[in-house]
């Protein structure tokens, strides 16, 4: 009986995957950001597309993931010469 297994071998590919652009990403911490609600608000309502519901919809989440990515790189630039300016302030204080 030693000769046999009731294991069955599983053979698994590593090939690469497309699987398209990557979705887009909303981190919570942005809608702390003063300004955030009003500017997606904003950009939201300037997109105007005609077509079905579906594709208007598509165009307008494709539009602000464009318009928050410029938006995050523009709040995130010089980010630690920033917090290096707010820690000189918070030690004048002390």
């Amino acid at each position: 009986m030693r000769g046999l297994s009731d294991h069955c071998p599983l053979v698994l590919a590593a090939d690469e995957e497309d699987w398209g652009p990557r979705p887009s990403r909303m981190l919570k911490c942005w809608r702390d950001v003063p300004g955030y609600k009003v500017f997606v608000r904003e950009k939201w309502n300037s997109f105007q597309f005609d077509g079905w519901g579906g594709f208007v919809l598509k165009e307008k989440l494709k539009g602000i993931k464009t318009a928050l990515k410029e938006w995050h790189t523009a709040h995130t630039r010089n980010l630690p010469s920033r917090i290096e300016a707010l820690k000189v302030q918070l030690a004048a204080l002390d």
